[in-house]
């Protein structure tokens, strides 16, 4: 089960990660150590986040070694509010094309088309990342910044 902190119950969370179009900070630990991030577009379904990216990047690669996470949904303006959490990734190459299609159908409109066709020219090496949250941290701050 989730654990959910913060000003939002589990509804208020998957609401704001199933209709939030802003891109997912993603966090992982390389094998030196270190943290990194990356940022990513995401779906949230039934209680899972996916991304999609190559095969052969270097997120991927990364978790292959380390699956454990962190991420984050935010805007960079007010009002502030978002989603935190952290959680298990794994990589999912049979879904790979499937998620890129849904996000890029979720994030691209039609007027974009060149990078829609180069990114689906590429969805036969893609991998879907496939988040399972362990923990939630939900922030509104709307209320006082008005």
């Amino acid at each position: 089960m989730t654990e959910i902190k913060g000003d939002w119950d589990l509804g208020k969370v998957e609401e704001y990660l199933d209709q939030t179009k802003f891109p997912l900070r993603f966090s992982c630990v390389t094998s030196k150590g270190y943290p990194t991030v990356f940022s990513l577009w995401y779906l949230y379904e039934e209680g899972l986040i996916w991304c999609a990216v190559q095969y052969d990047s270097a997120i991927a690669k990364i978790l292959r070694a380390n699956n454990r996470c962190g991420f984050e949904v935010g805007p960079n303006k007010s009002p502030y509010m978002g989603v935190r959490g952290k959680g298990n990734a794994k990589l999912v190459r049979e879904q790979g094309s499937i998620v890129l299609e849904k996000l890029i159908d979720r994030f691209l409109d039609d007027s974009n088309s060149d990078l829609r066709n180069w990114l689906l020219s590429r969805k036969d090496t893609e991998t879907a990342i496939c988040i399972d949250p362990i923990w939630f941290y939900s922030w509104d701050y709307s209320q006082r910044m008005k």
